[in-house]
């Protein structure tokens, strides 16, 4: 059973292990094993607090039978400019891909993202990352542009790319 649910402090431990086991796995995520070692299960619940104090940021959890199988966050910017931006960060589970768990979690951010008053949603990725791509653009997203050699990975640049939706009318807010 797949529940979609808001994070909390005291899942932190739960997630850093989760997404320890995700990074190690992929090549298609900007934080490497060794950086997301340093990072404690305090400072972990401390992340998922600034973002329940944030009208404009979600962090959600995928559960698939109780245990993590995904997440996504949405930051909204700073600016008053920015605020209703929301920069995406996301993962699924190898073992939980192409099972319909990282549209679902796009489609319940896009919800709330709506509901809060926010008018984008944008992410970032590495062009090699096929399967992100497909599911970006199946959620509505749209290739904006690319960040050529923006990132270093295994010895390679890799360019970034962007991708963004509108979720209202602009000439309308």
């Amino acid at each position: 059973m797949l529940l979609i649910r808001p994070a909390q402090p005291d899942d932190a431990a739960d997630f850093r292990h989760f997404f320890a086991e995700l990074i190690a796995g992929a090549d298609t995520m900007l934080v490497t094993p060794e950086e997301y070692a340093q990072r404690t299960v305090v400072e972990v619940a401390a992340n998922f607090r600034r973002f329940a104090e944030h009208d404009n940021h979600r962090f959600l959890l995928a559960l698939v039978d109780n245990k993590l199988g995904g997440f996504i966050s949405v930051a909204g910017g700073a600016a008053r400019k920015s605020w209703g931006c929301g920069y995406i960060v996301a993962g699924v589970a190898e073992a939980h891909r192409r099972q319909g768990i990282g549209l679902t979690l796009f489609a319940t951010a896009e919800a709330w993202a709506r509901q809060a008053g926010l008018w984008r949603l944008e992410l970032t990725m590495m062009a090699h990352n096929d399967a992100g791509r497909a599911l970006y653009r199946r959620a509505g997203f749209v290739e904006e542009g690319v960040k050529r050699g923006s990132l270093h990975c295994d010895g390679r640049v890799v360019d970034e790319v962007w991708m963004g939706k509108l979720l209202f009318d602009p000439l309308s807010i």
